[in-house]
């Protein structure tokens, strides 16, 4: 009986380390999607699509540069 429990709780804290490690790794790569898209739509700015200057691309979409620098963690 105490050897069924106790295959019981370890199976459970198995299964609950999985689950968190995956929700773990969306998060990152639900960021990581985020940040590409934000990225691209500023490089790929037709207006900008000329210019050398990063500060002209940062200027012309500021939004999206805040989103990107908001996703950083604050230490």
């Amino acid at each position: 009986m105490n050897r069924r429990r106790l295959i019981v709780g370890l199976l459970s804290v198995c299964t609950a380390w999985t689950l968190a490690a995956c929700s773990i790794q969306t998060e990152e790569q639900e960021l990581s999607t985020t940040i590409e898209s934000k990225l691209q739509r500023i490089v790929s700015d037709p207006v900008l699509l000329t210019s050398s200057n990063p500060n002209n691309y940062i200027a012309g979409n500021p939004e999206d540069y805040e989103d990107i620098l908001n996703t950083g963690r604050q230490d």
